[in-house]
């Protein structure tokens, strides 16, 4: 409502008053003008610019990265399968070697399909997975990586014995505490 109201205020009164004065531009190339102008102005302005939100860390968020990708690599060994439930970024598992991922979890939720009509063949062609999918690869997986964020999701499996925590890696984003920590899960057979 406030970007309207200053719309309106800018088209009706202000830019005819800079016209009368100034014939250069047109109507129209006036009032582009000044929209600029005045988005140049108040851009750093919190309204525009947004400010500091929680997910922006002051902190060495690389370093965080590296750490928790070494530890990662002291448990999941080569030829693992392993399931990714570790979050949006996937940089800590450029420090596993020759382990087995399952791609279409490389994006998270945004491949997540709830189209149970399409065949599993096609989904894994486009990319995308479903919760049949899911399921199969959680029983399939030597090692599963949750983001401490989604633990909550896993505890009842934990609590009833079917998997255990062997470690958890250190924070990779401190300004997020325990939600970014990478918990290993490895089945219990």
């Amino acid at each position: 409502a406030a970007g309207l109201a200053l719309g309106v205020v800018l088209a009706v009164l202000v830019v005819p008053i800079i016209r009368r004065y100034w014939r250069k531009f047109s109507y129209s190339g006036t009032l582009l003008l000044v929209i600029m102008v005045l988005g140049t102005a108040i851009s750093p302005a919190e309204m525009l610019a947004g400010g500091a939100h929680t997910h922006d860390c002051g902190t060495d968020v690389f370093s965080g990265y590296e750490a928790a990708g070494a530890e990662l690599a002291e448990y999941v060994k080569p030829g693992m399968k392993v399931y990714w439930r570790g979050g949006q970024s996937t940089m800590p598992m450029l420090y596993i070697a020759d382990a087995e991922f399952y791609p279409a979890q490389m994006n998270d939720i945004f491949t997540f399909s709830t189209d149970q009509s399409v065949p599993e063949d096609d989904l894994l062609r486009y990319g995308l997975w479903d919760e049949e999918l899911k399921q199969k690869w959680i029983a399939e997986a030597d090692i599963i990586l949750v983001e401490g964020r989604r633990l909550d999701e896993w505890q009842p499996l934990i609590d009833a014995g079917q998997f255990e925590v062997p470690a958890t890696t250190a924070q990779m984003e401190p300004c997020r505490g325990d939600n970014s920590r990478i918990y290993i899960l490895r089945p219990v057979k």
